[in-house]
């Protein structure tokens, strides 16, 4: 019976050297896991900080465009009130010009007249 108590020591020691190597085995697989979820709940707020800005630069852009879209419409309505100041001063120049060339057509024979006078009266 010694001999199996002795058979039965060694191999108990057996059994709980390999319990020891499989308890730090599970703690270092706890650990990784561990570390993995760390990395992995970092990227997720990187990958949230990245998606965040690119919404954000999106929404810029949204923004941009409607603001592109949406002023032809007050462009036209400059386009409408510059034709319209346009077309007043073309037709102030056409008034303008009609009325020099009256001017020019009464006050030509007027100043060759007053010419004509003044010769005369210098001989």
């Amino acid at each position: 019976m010694n001999e199996n108590n002795n058979g039965w020591q060694e191999w108990s020691r057996h059994v709980l050297a390999e319990l020891t190597r499989l308890n730090a085995g599970q703690d270092s697989v706890r650990e990784q896991i561990q570390d993995v979820k760390t990395k992995i709940a970092t990227l997720s707020a990187q990958d949230y900080k990245l998606l965040e800005s690119k919404l954000q630069d999106l929404a810029a852009d949204l923004r941009s465009l409607e603001r592109t879209i949406s002023q032809p419409d007050g462009m036209l309505d400059r386009d409408k009130d510059f034709e319209a100041r346009l077309r007043a001063l073309e037709t102030a120049q056409n008034t303008n010009s009609g009325k020099l060339s009256i001017i020019a057509v009464i006050a030509t024979p007027i100043i060759a007249a007053i010419v004509s006078l003044v010769i005369g009266l210098w001989r």
